[in-house]
């Protein structure tokens, strides 16, 4: 019988060459027995004869080692330093989301090279932590696991709370609590005094079809609570003037009961005026505006010269009419006041940054 040709092992210099080109051509962290099957076909070699080259090479910083994938496992080598790959896909991440995730939700989202365990992100997170590249935010319920986000705590529960409104309208205290898991009640009533004084929020009174205090976006329109009184006020003005009492003294009783109630009657001239044509004035502001060209609304109102009140309710007028197109912003709870000044709102927690024509608008 001939003999087994034996292969002989190649150089320490051959080796290490052969070593460090399979780890940076290999498409994933690598093991010491997966890199000498690679190689086993060309050199005879086996886990313990690459193991102490690559070692060096870690040594030396041309390659970098991870910890194994379990307790009985072995440590796998990569050409690039996956704990800064996989940095940088965190904050990635994060940076393009308002939603805090923790490490687990972090570890299924990487869509990177390199596959991370939620116990492996975990000090990579705290480090974003430490160096304020990154905020940890506490547990959505008892016992659930710490959240990462880019923004930090106050201010991410700010927003959260904001957002709650922006999407659901008026909340009462109980419900805009469900909007920020994770914050104690100390917490929240600070942050709710917080934005109330900023005029970020406001407080809507019980009433109106609603037996508890509310907080939305804005101001509560009057509209729904004065309606309350629509029914009652009709019977006493129908009673009244059954036994005689005409409508004039009965409009200078409710004038007087305004006054005292710190209120004053419109004036006149107020009353009577006129509203400017708008679909008009939006032609005179952009040329090409029946061919549906936007026309911003602070654009408008500048041009219309009308307080804010009756612009907002001639364009809503004119949108009900089907004359007009509105472009509602998608995130009204991201702005100042004064920039929510600028847009028109139907007092439901929706604002408006402009309109066209629409094409049948004669």
């Amino acid at each position: 019988m001939t003999a087994r040709k034996h292969r002989s092992l190649p150089s320490p210099s051959e080796l290490r060459a052969q070593v460090l080109h399979g780890v940076q051509h290999a498409s994933e962290p690598i093991t010491a027995a997966a890199l000498a099957r690679q190689l086993a076909p060309r050199v005879a070699v086996r886990a313990p004869d690459v193991s102490k080259p690559l070692e060096e090479l870690v040594a030396e910083g041309q390659l970098f080692r991870l910890p194994p994938k379990s307790a009985k496992a072995s440590p796998r080598y990569w050409h690039s330093d996956p704990y800064e790959l996989a940095r940088a896909d965190v904050l990635g991440l994060l940076q393009s989301t308002e939603e805090p995730f923790t490490a687990k939700d972090i570890a299924k989202r990487l869509t990177g090279p390199l596959h991370f365990t939620d116990r492996e992100l975990t000090p990579i997170l705290q480090a974003c932590v430490a160096d304020g590249e990154l905020h940890a935010l506490p547990p959505a319920r008892a016992r659930g696991a710490p959240r990462y986000a880019r923004w930090n705590p106050r201010e991410f529960f700010r927003r959260q709370l904001l957002r709650a409104v922006a999407v659901s309208g008026p909340l009462s205290a109980a419900q805009l609590k469900q909007a920020v898991k994770g914050v104690d009640a100390a917490e929240f009533a600070s942050l709710l005094a917080e934005l109330l004084e900023e005029r970020r929020l406001f407080r809507y009174p019980p009433g109106g079809g609603h037996n508890k205090e509310r907080f939305g976006g804005q101001p509560p329109s009057p509209d729904p609570y004065l309606a309350e009184w629509r029914v009652p006020l009709t019977r006493l003005v129908d009673a009244l003037t059954a036994a005689g009492v005409d409508r004039q003294t009965l409009g200078e009783a409710f004038q007087r009961l305004l006054e005292q109630a710190g209120l004053t009657a419109l004036p006149d001239s107020r009353r009577v005026r006129p509203s400017p044509d708008l679909v008009s004035l939006m032609r005179h502001i952009e040329p090409a505006a029946d061919r549906g060209a936007f026309v911003a609304a602070r654009d408008l109102r500048r041009c219309a010269a009308i307080d804010k009140l009756d612009f907002d309710r001639a364009v809503l007028e004119l949108a009900r009419q089907g004359r007009l197109m509105l472009h509602r912003h998608d995130f009204p709870a991201g702005l100042t006041a004064a920039e929510r000044e600028e847009l028109v709102t139907d007092g439901s927690g929706n604002y408006y940054v402009g309109m066209a024509l629409r094409r049948s608008t004669e």
